[in-house]
């Protein structure tokens, strides 16, 4: 009799276990359900990927800027130092944004004026595409369409467009790998191809080649460049190297009057 009594308990309290681990994950899907409806409806709301009160303060719209930057989180993190060119840089940059947003951003926000325009953008185009390989050839294609559109807009406002290379990440995390195109290094190589050419497209254009500058087209960035906290971001060691190179290309140019 006591046996079947022990046998109900513990049938009872195994049952009770399974009931509150399916409360656990009915309330886990619930947050995720919940969280990503919010992120849906933020990216509907603010196209761009930010609240509009994020972008350039209103006083540095109607001042030359000496130096500007423009574009992803890699451009965001660019926090350009050293000699006074850069420690003034006003930054633009915002994290996660493609180029078709960056695009948005200069049609729609009060354009800033500068000497020099700094953009890095194009691995949040790529990076996608293994989990979006229906849209392979599309996000690739928009991608070069969306590098000589966002050139043209910042010639009109800048005397000088410095387009950065895109950079390989580093190591793709296993949790990523089910998502990642292998072909990547063959995207990126791509759009490096296009950003070379911009500078037989107009003077004013130059070309900072970030990729070269930390090892080339290679299948995987250099350890020591890479953010320790994020594969696709770059480590201050990265940034110290593409500083030296942004002092070089700005000081063989004088500064010219306004565009």
């Amino acid at each position: 009799m006591s046996e079947i009594r022990d046998g109900r308990k513990r049938t009872l309290v195994l049952a009770l276990l399974l009931f509150a681990v399916a409360l656990a994950m009915a309330a886990g899907a619930g947050l995720l359900l919940r969280s990503s409806f919010a992120k849906l409806q933020y990216a509907r709301l603010f196209p761009l990927g930010y609240e509009p009160a994020a972008g350039a303060p209103e006083a540095a719209r109607g001042v030359m800027q000496r130096l500007v930057v423009y574009g992803d989180s890699r451009a965001y993190l660019w926090k350009v130092s050293g000699a006074p060119p850069l420690r003034d840089a006003l930054n633009l940059a915002h994290g996660s944004v493609t180029s078709s947003q960056l695009l948005l951003q200069l049609q729609t926000e009060p354009p800033v004026r500068s000497e020099w325009a700094l953009v890095q953008i194009g691995i949040n185009d790529l990076h996608p595409i293994g989990a979006l390989p229906g849209l392979n050839n599309t996000l690739r294609s928009n991608l070069r369409v969306n590098i000589a559109a966002i050139s043209r807009l910042l010639l009109q406002r800048s005397n000088h467009v410095l387009f950065a290379t895109v950079v390989p990440p580093g190591r793709v995390p296993w949790l990523r790998r089910p998502v990642w195109d292998e072909r990547m290094p063959q995207y990126i190589a791509e759009c490096n191809q296009t950003i070379r050419a911009l500078g037989a497209v107009d003077s004013r254009i130059v070309v900072l080649d970030a990729a070269a500058l930390l090892g080339g087209d290679a299948v995987q960035l250099d350890a020591r460049y890479v953010d320790p906290d994020f594969f696709l971001h770059l480590s201050p060691q990265a940034y110290a190297v593409l500083d030296a190179e942004l002092l070089r290309i700005m000081s063989r140019s004088p500064a010219s009057g306004a565009p």
